[in-house]
């Protein structure tokens, strides 16, 4: 996903630091997962 070139493009010539935006999304995300989910396959 993170090599399309929709994404692609604003994460390597912008000055946004995209990941500290995202990061909060994503632990939010992360924590409605139960634990006994939370395993790397």
């Amino acid at each position: 996903m993170m090599g399309r070139p929709v994404l692609k493009h604003p994460l390597y010539h912008t000055d946004l630091d995209v990941m500290k935006t995202v990061d909060p999304i994503i632990q939010f995300w992360l924590s409605k997962i139960p634990d006994n989910e939370k395993r790397v396959h």
